[in-house]
């Protein structure tokens, strides 16, 4: 307790005293967090800024992407910004009488394993967490980050602590249903190495909580796909919400060439008369109808008893080829 006050003491000196930079000249504007050369895990993040009270507005831009300014700020300015896959560059000015005063930069590298080329970050690079106790000490000066009841129990979601500042997780098509009531709690309750709401890297006991009919339906198959077999469900799946069917973190098949680069090019499976080969897109699925060709029309991206994850049995002839084609 009297290390988190003591906390709290600093962070305010911190605002109510000018900050000065490398050469001493006083900042009007700091980048508070992240941390400059930080590994982000996700494609949204709070930027947090502390200025000196002076300006008028300050304005971020993510790469070539300029935010819409925000105007009438006090001291602190907490901006939500959606970042590229691999390395960003996030610029803020801060700006008086429309005047830009001054300009901060930080790099931050969006890891993502959904892609090959960015999966890894530069050395110099480090990962970010926030709910820490040191850096949470940054913000209660404002904001009351506390577990409360409302965040354990279905309720509107407007109650939750944790959608003031994550909201933006939210604004998609289909919202998965914890999260759509702020059930926060029902997936982020645990601790792990002093990091507050850590979800276990193995994710399918977790999972299977609620979506038990799913380990009853694919856990006996004779074949697994990778994924599914190392219970990174959220490797594919956004746990918070997506504007894709079943809040896939991409479309179909855009998901599956995420890791399968090899068939987004030449011909897939057969070329047939025109030697296009069979496509996986662009075409409507014969057997679900209203529903446009991906590769999970003949793939069962979770499990299945029949080599390279198929629907159905293709060893004999063309029986699996007639599911949807007549000769």
């Amino acid at each position: 307790m009297r290390s988190c006050c003591l906390y709290s003491i600093l962070f305010v000196l911190c605002l109510l005293s000018p900050v000065f930079g490398a050469q001493g000249n006083v900042s009007q504007l700091t980048i508070l967090l992240p941390p400059d050369h930080s590994v982000i895990e996700s494609p949204l993040v709070s930027i947090v800024i502390v200025t000196d009270g002076t300006l008028d507005s300050v304005q971020l831009k993510v790469n070539n992407s300029e935010y819409r300014p925000v105007e009438k700020i006090k001291r602190n300015v907490c901006k939500v910004v959606k970042l590229e896959e691999g390395l960003n560059t996030v610029s803020i000015k801060g700006f008086k009488n429309n005047v830009p005063i001054e300009e901060q930069k930080i790099s931050l590298f969006y890891r993502s394993l959904l892609s090959q080329r960015n999966s890894t970050a530069p050395d110099a690079f480090r990962p970010y967490y926030f709910h820490t106790r040191e850096r949470e000490s940054k913000c209660t000066f404002c904001h009351d980050l506390g577990q409360r009841k409302a965040n354990k129990e279905p309720q509107d979601v407007s109650q939750s602590a944790c959608v003031r500042c994550h909201e933006k997780l939210l604004d998609f098509k289909f919202i998965h249903g914890p999260a759509s009531v702020g059930e926060c709690a029902t997936c982020h309750s645990s601790t792990v190495k002093g990091l507050k709401y850590r979800v276990p890297k193995l994710e399918q006991p977790l999972c299977y909580s609620c979506h038990s009919d799913a380990a009853v339906a694919w856990k006996g198959k004779q074949f697994l796909h990778g994924p599914f077999s190392m219970g990174t469900c959220s490797l594919c799946h956004n746990p918070h919400a997506s504007d894709n069917d079943f809040f896939l973190r991409k479309q179909t098949t855009d998901l599956c060439l995420s890791c399968h680069e090899e068939k987004a090019t030449g011909t897939h499976i057969v070329s047939g008369i025109s030697g296009s080969g069979h496509p996986v897109r662009g075409k409507p699925d014969p057997l679900h109808p209203g529903k446009e060709l991906s590769c999970a029309s003949c793939h069962n991206p979770h499990a299945s008893d029949f080599s390279d994850l198929l629907f159905r049995d293709r060893s004999v002839g063309f029986e699996f080829c007639t599911a949807c084609h007549t000769f």
